[in-house]
């Protein structure tokens, strides 16, 4: 069968289409493995960062309270050493000592007065520096505090820590001492700690990172494989399932994919039955079953409606139904079909060499929901019905008027007799020998109906009683039964028959059949003819066959010869005795023993009629 059912695919072929881009180039940048491994290393690195940076912080933060102690001490150091130059009148006398002080301790030495006039530096001659007595941090020791700040200095161009301490002698502030240092060289010790702390990171971010590297691959490894499963259950591979992994999490996702696809292949199994089992109806229909949609596109036909209208096209499915089917009286049935709601039903004849009747039933294709999808189309070929419709009215016309004949000739001698050609003896006797021959016209049209009658009666019941009889002994029977008859026309009647060839029959009606034959072929056989009857193997069939030389039969005339009440020229035929029934009783004997018939003839030539019975009822 070549239907091709269409079942909706829409969701499948969207599924397929995802999994397949799934398959397609990969952006690394979004693949599962990929996005875990730089969440983990960012997580880390921002946690490493975050410890880092307060690490840092503190360090930083306890070096600058370590350099502001120091700087603290040296300058109460210094206050003391002020406090003996006071006491001794030798103020701004100690340059040199101070410079050689600074540059041990790496340090910067100020000296002020109590009005902020700077006295003595160990990196600037005083004489050419402001006033300091609105630095921050000499103002606060002015105000007899520890002064400390962290400012840009313009003297020496470089952010520096500044301590400042007041200098106190008998009770009255004399000065201020300050010492300062550059942030550089405070923070200087912390550039190794900062590196062992980076170097600390990044061993740790690559230590906890190979881990992430592994379970991300195992996770992404998994993930493709997650991928070719539905990639496969997508192509309809339902035949594999997925190996339980490793971590429950997953266990339970792998178990339900399984289920899934179990599940769908049971669905599809069932649809495939469902399928197969509608295949097989709609193959096994002899009825034309088309359906369309309701734009009138095909959806589906099946293989005798393929047999019948024989498409051009292979695939049919989704053409509009006048491209496949070129018959617009159809074309017009579906039209109508689809506009109403209620079956129709009509009669359309598609005319051809031999012209097709069918009965086409229409009706709604409906969803299960009641939503009309198109129309479904039922095609009966009733082309058997109407010949054997018409060949009842034939033959019910036909032996009307072959019974009417002779009835109306009896009828009509039977008046003349009686209104007075009774009295007249010569005319009385003419006119009762043509009753006597138009009735036993009337005899042998009714025997040869009722012969024709049993015959098919037998046929169709199957009941034949037939046994194997050598054909050489029927053919001889028949030959001597009309050899007078031939004799009497000088018409060489001859039998030609292959030795020992036999076939099961039933004697009484095959001799039947070849009496009609070489009754026919004597009567339409001139004076000095000649008559055969041949019997002989051919191929698969074993054909008995009388061949004349007579006038012969016009080749129009072949197709219907075998036809109750044919005749080719029925005057003619009437005047030879003939009642129309020997052929066609002939054609029905040979179908009762499963064979057929055959005729070859043309006008002057003669003509030549076979009864061929198959292989299995013969033998040689």
């Amino acid at each position: 069968m070549q239907t091709r059912m269409q079942a909706p695919k829409a969701g499948a072929a969207r599924w397929t289409s995802c999994t397949r881009n799934i398959g397609g180039p990969v952006d690394k940048s979004r693949t599962l493995r990929w996005q875990l491994y730089v969440s983990y290393v960012a997580a880390i690195a921002i946690s490493f960062g975050t410890l880092g940076w307060y690490a840092a912080s503190s360090l930083k933060e306890q070096a600058f309270r370590d350099a502001a102690e120091t700087l603290e001490s040296q300058a109460l150091l210094f206050s003391e050493l002020l406090k003996r130059e006071v006491e001794e009148g030798k103020t701004g006398q100690a340059k040199q000592f101070y410079q050689a002080m600074g540059s041990s301790l790496k340090s910067r030495i100020t000296i002020t007065a109590a009005d902020g006039r700077v006295i003595d530096d160990s990196h600037e001659d005083p004489s050419r520096m402001d006033n300091h007595a609105y630095r921050p941090e000499v103002k606060k020791a002015l105000a007899g505090e520890t002064g400390v700040s962290q400012r840009y200095s313009d003297t020496l161009n470089a952010m520096m820590v500044y301590v400042a301490v007041p200098v106190v002698q008998g009770g009255r502030l004399v000065g201020t001492v300050r010492v300062s240092r550059p942030v550089g060289y405070v923070l200087g010790s912390l550039a190794s700690i900062y590196v062992g702390l980076l170097v600390a990171a990044i061993a740790a971010i690559v230590i906890a990172g190979l881990p992430t590297v592994y379970f991300s691959f195992r996770i992404g490894k998994l993930a493709r494989q997650l991928e070719e499963a539905a990639t496969r259950f997508a192509d309809g591979d339902l035949s594999r399932q997925i190996e339980p992994p490793l971590w429950q999490e997953f266990t339970g996702l792998a178990a339900a994919i399984n289920r899934m696809a179990e599940q769908m292949r049971e669905r599809l199994d069932a649809l495939n039955r469902r399928k197969l089992e509608l295949e097989a109806v709609l193959s096994s229909m002899v009825e034309a079953v088309l359906m369309v949609d309701n734009e009138e596109r095909l959806i589906n036909m099946n293989q005798a409606a393929i047999a019948l209208f024989r498409p051009r096209q292979t695939e049919f499915a989704g053409r509009n139904f006048l491209e496949v089917i070129r018959n617009t009286d159809l074309q017009g049935f579906v039209k109508r079909a689809a506009a109403s709601d209620a079956p129709i039903e009509e009669d359309i004849v598609i005319i051809g060499a031999t012209d097709i009747h069918l009965q086409a039933h229409g009706t709604a294709l409906r969803h299960a929901d009641g939503h009309r999808m198109g129309t479904l189309i039922v095609l009966n070929n009733i082309t058997r019905l109407k010949n054997l419709e018409q060949i009842r009215k034939d033959l019910v016309s036909n032996a009307s008027h072959e019974l009417r004949t002779p009835m109306t000739a009896i009828k009509g001698f039977l008046e003349t007799l009686r209104d007075g050609a009774l009295d007249d003896p010569e005319a009385a006797r003419r006119f009762v020998e043509i009753m006597i021959r138009q009735t036993n016209r009337l005899t042998s049209i009714i025997e040869d109906m009722l012969t024709l009658s049993e015959v098919e009666k037998t046929s169709h019941k199957g009941s034949l009683r037939m046994e194997r009889v050598e054909l050489s002994s029927v053919l001889h029977a028949v030959q001597k039964e009309f050899t007078p008859l031939a004799q009497e026309k000088q018409i060489d009647l001859q039998v030609e028959c292959e030795p020992g060839l036999s076939a099961r029959i039933n004697e009484q009606l095959f001799q039947q059949a070849l009496v009609n034959l070489v009754d026919n072929a004597i009567k339409y056989t001139g004076q000095g003819g000649k008559v055969r009857i041949v019997c002989r193997r051919e191929r698969e069939m074993t054909s008995v066959c009388v061949e004349d030389d007579g006038i012969g039969i016009p080749r129009e005339h072949l197709s219907r010869i075998f036809e109750r009440f044919y005749r080719v020229d029925a005057g003619r035929s009437r005047k030879m005795g003939g009642t129309g029934l020997g052929l066609a009783i002939v054609k029905h004997i040979a179908a009762a023993h499963g064979g057929d018939v055959s005729v070859q003839s043309s006008p002057g030539a003669g003509s030549r009629f076979c009864i061929h019975l198959p292989t299995e009822a013969s033998r040689s």
